[in-house]
């Protein structure tokens, strides 16, 4: 019935009778069809025009209750900030921070006190926090520089192979509302961590193990750096490699003579990346910066879409208006 009614329309608005028309009988027919749309479009524009011009003040009246509508919306005291810094943390650590994040998510909104207490706030400095988010790093150039920090936290960009995460990196993100001295709370939240007693064990043990990490690679590279290229390449010796996972340390494999600078180079670069991953690792959580980017939406921008918006419905209510009076 539908296909038979949309058919009847079609055919009533293109031609009165079913029969083959050129190209040219086509598209004077679209033409047609579009003058008649635009002139339709001029008039609205001409009546809203005429209306906007007569019945200025409806516009006036309009723009200037959005404008303080916009005002009081963008009050300090109802805006919101976003408040991002970047930390560091052994790798073990991460679940079970992304489990503590959500656990004092949670103790904020059923017992206020004792998340006061811990993290050693006032109640109204609890009001001003909304959430605490982890958000993973990325970092494109694979140089442990964090580049983008992504927008959410999820399985997908854990796994991701293109955007690489560092998995000893985070975004720690302070949502507040009304405030943004961020400094009690990025406190407070380094305090509540190092007195988690599963996490400060984790955290010994990991700087422990690192700590032996680099103290293995300094002996070997002592011991490459005393050899000679003439003993290190006799015909009745190998090269040598590293085999830290049975802890023989060097031992002497076949290998050619660029095997020697490979290697050592090796070696200075895994305890390089180790020593700067073990450094300023004095707490739990440990933030890159004393500072932290404080984002929000301005202030300016949120006035103009209120006034555009103030604008629109007061062109509309003009229009409204001159339509009614003129059909009297």
């Amino acid at each position: 019935m539908h296909r038979i009614e949309f058919y009847v329309f079609i055919n009533k608005l293109f031609m009165t009778d079913i029969r083959e028309i050129t190209l040219l009988e086509l598209l004077i027919i679209i033409w047609q069809k579009l003058k008649k749309c635009l002139c339709e479009l001029f008039r609205f524009i001409k009546l809203t025009v005429c209306a906007s011009v007569k019945y200025f003040w409806v516009l006036i009246a309009s723009m200037i209750v959005f404008l303080g509508l916009g005002y009081v919306v963008s009050l300090p005291m109802f805006t919101k900030y976003r408040v991002e810094g970047v930390a560091t943390f052994f790798t073990e650590n991460r679940l079970a921070l992304e489990n503590e994040i959500r656990i004092l998510n949670s103790l904020k909104e059923t017992n206020s006190d004792l998340f006061n207490k811990k993290f050693n706030i006032t109640q109204q400095q609890n009001k001003y926090l909304k959430e605490i988010r982890l958000l993973p790093v990325i970092d494109f150039l694979n140089d442990s520089v964090p580049d983008v920090i992504a927008m959410e936290n999820n399985a997908y960009i854990m796994s991701d192979t293109v955007n690489r995460v560092v998995p000893y990196m985070v975004s720690v993100c302070f949502i507040f509302r009304g405030n943004m001295d961020y400094k009690p709370y990025m406190e407070g939240l380094v305090s509540y961590l190092d007195h988690v007693e599963s996490l400060r064990k984790t955290d010994s043990i990991a700087k422990a193990t690192t700590m032996s990490k680099i103290a293995f690679y300094d002996k070997e590279i002592e011991r490459l750096e005393r050899l000679s290229e003439y003993d290190y390449f006799q015909a009745d010796k190998g090269g040598l490699s590293l085999d830290y996972s049975k802890k023989q340390g060097i031992t002497i494999e076949s290998s050619s003579k660029r095997l020697y600078y490979e290697d050592i180079k090796k070696l200075i670069k895994e305890r390089d990346f180790l020593s700067n991953y073990a450094s300023n690792k004095d707490h739990v959580i440990n933030f890159m910066s004393p500072d932290m980017m404080v984002y929000s939406f301005s202030r300016i921008k949120l006035l103009a879409i209120f006034l555009i918006v103030g604008l629109a419905v007061g062109i509309v209510l003009a229009h409204c208006i001159y339509r009614r009076r003129r059909w009297r």
